[in-house]
């Protein structure tokens, strides 16, 4: 790509103007056709609209809406004043909270030596890839980021399609038949999320172990992001890694579960089958951002200290999430959009196919131009299905139920509340009022 500093023109006697241009830098060519992270920019755009004088409805942000848990906050303020440089894979004390955590939650044993730290997941998934010589195999859809993050150190990848009568998870068979036909010499790297961003979807554990099965057959390296593990909201998490430890590495965080998003703290289990790959990935961490923030780190350690108290604050979530999840999937079901409800996370996939016929009379035939649509229109911000590997014609969204106060939320709601239509207005009114619009707008479409 090519930029042009300011022209010059010479304008002699009635010769037409010479037009001279400087050239600027030239960037690395896999940054082509990449844009800014779609979830950041929907947020961007809607702070423009609301600045604009517009009541918008949020549905595109996905980020916790509930606090940092006070004790954590507490122990920021006590190691403030940390500021020695750590090592590259952490500070070992949290490291060995986090492996106690897997040892007992996943009930996969775990030794710190097998932990790394870093400053989210997301940037320890970007190192992973950059490690590994892999082609990269996802389920479409999948997380924005995925994707780019390939593309952007020159590694191939491969979307397999998921559908709504599959609940949008991989089918076993179809990866079996991809892989069957695929370059065995090529390494692959499987990346998995559950539960689900976008669809807030878990996979059955039977569903993971028909995935492992094919995994060890063809010698697939699997990465479970399982960053909202722990807002599973029956509390029956289920990690591939049960079925196919020794070739599945994890990547975990504070961001969701916690409610630390901006404290960017991200951790990764790798298998000792894998050491190599672990010893790439610190020399990679080395050279880019060093360690983590000391005095985050030390705080986090409270995170996987303290069980009981964290464990209270998450039940709150999920009980929150959960009949939230349900509210929204039957309303909208009711109006017409297909969706499944969500099982964790706090994300649905919503599919408009049943309104296309309606929707090109209006001029509107890809997932893109709804949401516009419904930005334009309705003030309801929505993420299309195409930003999360769905082909452009697809007329799905992401909507992410997190506009609301998650503290004032955890005071007034105990637990036994029934979440109807009145509760959610009264309690969750932008949930509630971005619904409405939806529906609105649908039935607006079909008349």
């Amino acid at each position: 790509m090519k930029y042009f500093n300011k022209e010059s023109i010479i304008h002699i006697g009635m010769e037409e103007a010479i037009i001279t241009k400087k050239k600027g830098p030239q960037l690395n060519r896999n940054l082509s056709g990449l844009t800014v992270s779609p979830t950041l920019a929907i947020n961007q755009k809607s702070k423009e609209l609301e600045q604009a004088g517009h009541k918008v409805f949020r549905f595109g942000f996905g980020q916790s809406p509930f606090p940092i848990p006070d004790f954590l906050v507490e122990e920021l303020k006590t190691f403030a004043a940390e500021k020695q440089y750590l090592p590259v894979e952490g500070l070992l004390e949290l490291r060995k909270a986090i492996a106690e955590y897997y040892t007992n939650f996943n009930k996969l044993p775990t030794s710190p030596t097998q932990i790394l730290i870093g400053p989210g997941s997301k940037e320890l998934i970007f190192s992973i890839q950059d490690a590994l010589e892999a082609e990269l195999i996802l389920p479409s859809p999948s997380w924005v980021s995925y994707f780019p993050q390939a593309r952007l150190i020159g590694r191939e990848t491969q979307f397999i399609e998921t559908t709504f009568e599959s609940k949008w998870l991989i089918k076993p068979t179809d990866l079996k038949s991809y892989l069957s036909t695929s370059d065995p010499n090529k390494t692959k790297l499987l990346l998995l999320n559950y539960p689900n961003n976008p669809t807030g979807i878990i996979a059955d554990p039977e569903n993971l172990r028909q995935i492992a099965e094919v995994c060890e057959e063809y010698d697939v390296i699997i990465l479970s992001d399982e960053i909202y593990d722990r807002l599973t909201f029956d509390g029956n998490f289920v990690s591939i890694s049960t079925f196919a430890a020794n070739r599945t590495i994890i990547t975990g965080g504070l961001s969701k579960w916690a409610g630390a998003g901006g404290w960017r703290l991200g951790f990764v289990r790798i298998p000792d089958s894998l050491q190599e790959l672990e010893s790439a990935v610190i020399k990679i961490n080395s050279e880019t951002f060093s360690c983590v923030s000391s005095p985050i780190q030390y705080a986090a350690v409270q995170a996987f200290a303290k069980t009981d108290t964290m464990n209270q604050e998450i039940s709150k979530y999920n009980r929150i999430l959960g009949g939230l999840a349900t509210w929204v999937s039957n309303e909208l079901n009711f109006a017409g959009v297909r969706v499944l409800t969500g099982k964790g996370a706090f994300y649905l996939f919503l599919d408009f196919e049943k309104f296309r016929k309606p929707l090109e009379t209006m001029g509107i035939i890809t997932g893109k131009s709804l949401m516009e649509y419904l930005l334009e229109n309705y003030q309801v911000a929505l993420l299309p299905g195409s930003a999360f590997g769905m082909s452009d014609s697809s007329l799905t969204a992401r909507l992410a139920y997190v506009n609301f106060d998650g503290a004032k939320a955890i005071r007034e709601i105990s637990g036994s509340e029934n979440f109807d239509s009145k509760f959610v207005q009264l309690k969750f009114p932008d949930v509630f009022g971005g619904i409405q619009k939806i529906k609105e707008a649908v039935q607006n479409i079909v008349n």
